[in-house]
């Protein structure tokens, strides 16, 4: 509890971004490199050391993302003042496969974050189906014919869904996963 309390005391006070002189923050000043080619050099660069590579292996052998590590370096510059935000996004792809190539470079298993979200199977939504009817079969002595009607009509709902197309993921500049 003394613990809970020492750390409500360590947080800034509401506000407190607001008392630093304008053009103080990292942020607040031109960046060091205006164009895409220039911060893509400079993260080229940085990521062809041993030292990087060490890291990164690491940390993509944990289990995290290559788009993760790629947006937390690209909000770190921001932050940093080292580009824009606008640059940071543009240049989130190339720091993204540059990432990939030293993991297949490495010839480790990793999670690259591109990978479509799965939908449940229909194995799974008849798992669940099947463990639904055990539980109505088991209650309905107590619940009457309203557990009855709640079940068919999930199962209806179901099978409705099964039958429903599949949509096509949106194209384009603004539907793109960074």
């Amino acid at each position: 509890m003394d613990n809970f309390q020492e750390q409500q005391f360590d947080a800034p006070i509401p506000g407190m971004s607001m008392t630093a002189e304008l053009g103080a923050r990292p942020w607040q000043q031109p960046p060091r490199f205006s164009t895409v080619e220039q911060t893509t050099s400079h993260y080229i660069e940085s990521m062809s050391s041993e030292e990087f590579s060490d890291k990164l292996i690491d940390v993509l052998e944990m289990g995290v993302p290559v788009t993760t590590i790629a947006d937390v370096m690209m909000m770190n510059g921001t932050m940093d003042g080292t580009h824009s935000a606008d640059i940071g996004i543009l240049i989130m792809p190339i720091l993204v496969e540059f990432m990939l190539l030293i993991a297949d470079s490495s010839g480790i298993e990793y999670t690259s974050g591109l990978e479509e979200e799965d939908t449940p199977s229909k194995a799974a939504i008849a798992r669940a189906v099947d463990k639904f009817k055990k539980e109505r079969a088991s209650s309905q002595e107590d619940k009457g014919s309203d557990m009855q009607e709640a079940g068919d009509q999930f199962e209806a709902v179901v099978e409705n869904t099964e039958q429903m197309p599949q949509e096509d993921k949106p194209v384009g500049l603004m539907a793109r996963r960074a």
